[in-house]
């Protein structure tokens, strides 16, 4: 992959198909946008990312995508892609959004409340700016003051939301006290057991009776990542459920194959903590 398809990946949103549309939390996100900041938090394989991007295409929605990773962490980078991303946005922008040089980097604070000025400018709302940290980058202070500066200053008609694993750092307190952000959190966004019924119902090569569907849903506790590991390991060990003895073999593929697949320490730690399987 070349330097220019990562720079497109980072300002491009995921391609998704044959998904649930979650209408329930489409219209909670449509009360939710009469604030500027929408904060949706979740763990890793909770569908924030599909959600949001189901949103905008259902939506029909004029927005950015902006992927935040560890190259975030020099501000000159985010300015510059983020210009990058405004300029897909808005292809017939006149004048391209500033770099942040050695001469403004004097004042940061200043730049960036003008940088911000000239973005909202160029947008015609109704319009959605989507920062989707997967890797939570949001912890990095410095990334956190410039996305601060910028949530000062939304116009009517224009929302940014964010995609994380945790809910906002105490830097943040402030938009909530003075209600510029509304928060969904894991209660919020996991799949209902109807939600869950309907993507289970979806792979008829399965044929689960809806006891065992009730009981993936008690053991996932509405998390659709680990209902996606249960599925494949059903289809691959050819498990026949409900049965007692059967219970425990699928339990024990579970976990088993959730270690295998996803083996990064802190979502491991998250598991565990959580219990969502053993």
């Amino acid at each position: 992959m070349t330097k220019k398809d990562v720079s497109i990946t980072k300002i491009t949103r995921p391609k998704i198909s044959n998904i649930l549309l979650r209408k329930r939390l489409f219209q909670l996100i449509d009360t939710r946008r009469k604030y500027p900041v929408i904060w949706i938090a979740g763990p890793p394989g909770s569908g924030k990312t599909t959600l949001a991007a189901s949103y905008i295409d259902t939506r029909k929605l004029s927005s950015i995508w902006y992927q935040v990773d560890e190259r975030d962490s020099d501000i000159a980078t985010f300015f510059y892609y983020m210009g990058m991303a405004v300029k897909k946005a808005v292809p017939l922008l006149r004048k391209p959004l500033p770099l942040l040089t050695s001469e403004n980097q004097q004042d940061v604070s200043l730049f960036t409340k003008r940088y911000f000025e000239i973005l909202y400018n160029s947008l015609k709302p109704p319009f959605c700016i989507f920062f989707d940290s997967p890797q939570d980058f949001f912890a990095c202070s410095e990334f956190n003051n410039i996305i601060l500066r910028g949530m000062d200053i939304i116009p009517e008609g224009v929302n940014i939301i964010i995609l994380s694993r945790n809910e906002p750092s105490p830097q943040f307190t402030r938009l909530r006290a003075n209600n510029q952000m509304a928060l969904l959190v894991w209660d919020d966004i996991r799949f209902t057991q109807e939600e869950f019924m309907a993507v289970v119902s979806r792979d008829r090569q399965l044929g689960l009776i809806d006891e065992t569907v009730s009981y993936l849903y008690n053991k996932t506790q509405g998390w659709i990542a680990g209902l996606r590991l249960v599925v494949e390991d059903i289809k691959k060990e050819n498990i026949s459920i409900p049965d007692e003895t059967q219970y425990e073999k699928f339990n024990e593929l579970a976990c088993e194959g959730f270690l295998t697949i996803l083996q990064a320490k802190s979502l491991i730690r998250q598991i565990r903590i959580r219990k969502y399987f053993c």
